[in-house]
């Protein structure tokens, strides 16, 4: 399993852990799981590169 940190910049930091085999979709839903945030509103970038 990997960790993933994600920021939404509003001062809210989640780590997330999952297989190195998952989705885009399924992390966002992993995501949107411990943030409360809808996954279709979740926009992943990696030093401002959208992925």
């Amino acid at each position: 399993m990997i960790e993933i940190v994600c920021n939404d910049r509003l001062g809210k930091k989640v780590r997330v852990k999952c297989n190195p085999d998952d989705t885009i979709g399924d992390l966002k839903l992993l995501i949107a799981a411990q943030t409360g945030t809808k996954p279709e509103k979740i926009v992943l970038k990696k030093w401002q590169a959208p992925l």
